[in-house]
């Protein structure tokens, strides 16, 4: 028998494709056909040839869409797996965009069945409900050094990667688990005009009645489930409230998720009705020559704020905007209560 010498050979990490495409464009400035070129002539993308491809989407009427190209795609798989609102997107209760102005239907002529030849009114009749949403637009800037983007290697993908979907994420989901107002500009917080629960203490006694408070006040049980911080989560382990299975931990019988954007608080929400509409459209914008208001902690944790000039000081910044909108139809599908654990 002869030998045969089997090479591995590394697939593109997850995130490079998408992280290539916002180097070579911010490189060049935000001018696709300039980075069109770059990339057809470097050898760095010959693995991944998406990039090409969706930069000529921009001036190319023969191209694939922006929308539907693989860096979309990409972008899109990977913000699911660090946003809360992302990964329980198929648990939502799915909702439309509105695409064109909606004409209220004629009421319909009073239904009857018909049982035995003999004809029997309907007592419960309810037309087919479709719900639609405004499309809101969610979107953050992000601020790259210069330098950042004249690198190569996988390492400067996976950063710039984790940086512009790890913080789009986080300012999505801050907004969703929330309890701002809902406006034309935003769809607010999942927990806006929630009922709430006063925390009565930090004992284990106490947090057990405050949590079983919560359960009582809840009255929507589709998809009910726990959200709060990972300190919250390692206090409430700590006192023994926490089951934890193969994938998935529990509290009082319902899933915890965590995320580092929840408030400070214990949410318990019925995931199945609140109302998403989510078509994975996403939009990227470049900029280096504004000047991007900024607000901060300093080292003693205090908000400072101010103005960062971009090309003086040599940052880019993008701007992701993602198009999703949500909404709670019941009042009482959602209760909050405010920690210090």
């Amino acid at each position: 028998m002869s030998n045969v010498v089997y090479q591995s050979v590394e697939r593109t990490p997850k995130g490079a494709v998408f992280a290539r495409y916002c180097r070579v464009l911010g490189r060049n400035e935000g001018r696709y056909t300039e980075a069109a070129k770059e990339v057809e002539i470097s050898k760095l993308y010959k693995d991944t040839p998406q990039v090409l491809h969706a930069l000529k989407s921009f001036f190319d009427p023969s191209a694939v869409p922006f929308e539907t190209s693989a860096i979309a795609r990409d972008f899109f798989a990977l913000y699911r797996e660090k946003s809360v609102v992302g990964q329980l997107k198929d648990r939502f209760f799915p909702m439309l965009f509105f695409k064109q102005n909606l004409i209220e239907p004629q009421t319909p002529p009073e239904p009857v069945w018909t049982t035995d030849g003999v004809f029997a009114p309907v007592t419960n009749y309810h037309p087919t409900d479709v719900y639609y949403a405004r499309s809101h637009k969610n979107g953050l800037i992000i601020v790259l050094r210069d330098e950042l983007l004249n690198l190569d290697g996988s390492d400067v993908d996976k950063i710039v990667s984790a940086n512009l979907i790890g913080q789009c994420a986080a300012a999505i989901d801050a907004t969703f688990l929330g309890d701002s107002e809902p406006s034309e500009l935003s769809p607010g917080g999942i927990f806006f005009n929630a009922p709430t629960v006063t925390s009565s203490g930090t004992d284990v006694d106490s947090v057990r009645d405050d949590l079983s408070a919560m359960c009582n006040m809840l009255r929507s049980w589709k998809d009910v489930a726990w959200f709060m911080q990972p300190k919250t989560f390692s206090k409430l382990c700590s006192m023994g409230f926490v089951d934890f299975g193969a994938s998935k931990s529990h509290l009082l019988g319902r899933e915890v998720i965590q995320s580092t954007s929840c408030p400070a608080q214990i949410g318990l929400v019925d995931v199945g009705s609140v109302l998403l509409a989510d078509e994975g459209k996403t939009a990227f914008d470049y900029g280096r020559s504004a000047n991007v208001t900024y607000k901060t902690l300093n080292e003693d944790g205090e908000e400072i704020s101010g103005v960062l000039k971009l090309y003086q000081e040599g940052y880019v910044a993008f701007k992701v905007t993602r198009y999703v909108s949500w909404h709670r139809p019941h009042t009482e599908s959602a209760v909050s209560m405010a920690v210090e654990y």
